[in-house]
Order: structure tokens, then sequence, then C-alpha cells
């Protein structure tokens, strides 16, 4: 049978105007399909699972959220990740799947990511839902179709009201922040969903990712070889 993926509930809230959940996608050995092995890292600051909590905003995990991801909370937010493979995948894979799990919390959401390749598609679809046209977008031939489809049919379920993406330079610098590229709040967020990310894919297990970065030398070997 399909799978039935999760979609949030509706979502009466417009989304602020200021960034309140980061994500990231983490994928290793990018030119290599039969060694991919990628993760999807959310991180909402400030936020808590329990009411009355630490004195942050008050968001209990979705159902959607749930089954999507695996999750910790402490003093500082909630963080949010899963392993992503397969010879379809890419690091615009796992950015999409992290933007998915984010759309899927409960409350309007505004995303920063540093994939301008996820943060253009989505706004594109978000776009299409608000005015109401139509997309003409076959999934089955699009690269990352099942997912796009999947952001798009989660988007409709929320409101795309309650949706917005902003584009954060990723891996910034001190000197990015000076030159005004992004801010402290931006970067520090950036890198901890950089690092969720890598949490998730180190759910693939150890012996995996040795085995994988050994195959990847040896295969640079042998082409350096030829």
């Amino acid at each position: 049978d399909e799978p039935i993926m999760p979609t949030p509930y509706y979502c009466s809230v417009n989304a602020p105007d200021k960034i309140n959940v980061y994500t990231d996608g983490s994928w290793l050995y990018p030119l290599k399909k039969f060694l991919g092995l990628g993760g999807a890292g959310v991180w909402w600051p400030e936020r808590a699972l329990a009411a009355n909590d630490k004195g942050h905003t008050f968001r209990p995990l979705s159902i959607a959220e749930k089954e999507m991801a695996f999750h910790t909370d402490d003093q500082d937010g909630v963080r949010l990740h899963t392993k992503i493979g397969g010879f379809s995948g890419s690091s615009t894979r796992t950015e999409l799947a992290a933007g998915i799990i984010a759309v899927c919390a409960h409350g309007p959401v505004h995303i920063g990511s540093d994939s301008e390749v996820f943060v253009n598609g989505a706004n594109f679809y978000i776009t299409c839902i608000t005015n109401g046209t139509k997309h003409n977008t076959n999934w089955k031939l699009t690269s990352d179709g099942d997912l796009w489809e999947h952001f798009y049919n989660a988007a409709k379920a929320k409101g795309p009201h309650s949706i917005r993406l902003t584009w954060v330079k990723g891996h910034a610098t001190q000197q990015n922040i000076e030159d005004g590229i992004t801010n402290l709040t931006n970067k520090l967020g950036n890198d901890i969903a950089d690092a969720v990310a890598d949490i998730g894919t180190a759910l693939h297990g150890e012996d995996l990712m040795a085995a994988a970065k050994c195959f990847d030398v040896r295969h640079k070997f042998y082409q350096k070889f030829m």
C-alpha cells in the first residue's frame, strides 16, 4: 500500500516575522549514490514540551513529529532528528525532510534554512497554495518529488499563511556577521541545526558509517589509479 504521510493540524495564526525554528540536513559521500548516508535536524530555540517549563513557549510534540523524528529537550529548546538514506538521497533531500518535520509542528512556523534550493522551492509551492494556482508538477518525475508532495500536502493542511521561510547563511563566520550577511542569532541557530542533523546521520550506526567511509576512500584510490 501507499504509505500514509503524517500532516499537521490546521493553524489559524500567521507565521511570525522572526525565525522561530532552524532546519538543516547532512549528506555524506554525495558523489557515490551507493554510499550515501544522511540525516535531518530541526532546532527549536526556547521551545518547551511542558507547560510553564523554563519560561519558554509551550509547544508539545505533534503526532506527526513523533512519527517522523526522535527528539531531545533541554533548558535551551527542542531538537528533532532522523536519518535519511537510499539511492535517491541528496543534501537537498535531507534539507527538505527537516523542513517537513518543522512544518508539522503545532502552531505557526518561520523556518530558517541555509538551503536556497529548499527555501525557493518551498516558497513557490506556498505561493501556489495561497493564490489557488496549479503548480503543474509531476511528483513522480521530479527530483525528491515524493517529499515535495509531502511538503505541499503538509502546507495545505496547516495553512500557507502560517508558514514562512527565510534563507540564512550556512557555516557563517564572524566576518559574515560584520559584513551584515547574517547575525549572531541566525549563526547560532544554523550551527545547532547542523549539529542536530549530524546526530540524525549517526543513527545509521558507527559500523555502517565506518564501512561507507572505507569504501569511499577505496573508490577514490581506484579512480586516481585508473
